[in-house]
């Protein structure tokens, strides 16, 4: 499966930005539907995500419409 962020397809693996108390980047483990529509799933980098909205947690599902290309 495949999002879209940007205009660009993004797969597993890859990097992408979002905000979420911060800005912050994180890579791709799950992609859940198509295109712009598709919910992703990022894993948090080795030093945790930021701020006290998802800083404990170990992943953070968002929409592909709230991402942008890191």
């Amino acid at each position: 499966m495949s999002a879209i962020v940007e205009n660009q397809e993004v797969n597993i693996g890859d990097e992408v930005f979002f905000k979420a108390d911060v800005e912050q980047t994180a890579r791709i483990i799950e992609i859940e539907g198509e295109g712009v529509d598709a919910d992703i799933t990022v894993e948090a980098p080795e030093d945790g995500f930021c701020g006290n909205y998802i800083g404990r947690r170990d992943t953070y599902t968002l929409s592909a419409r709230n991402c942008s290309l890191a």
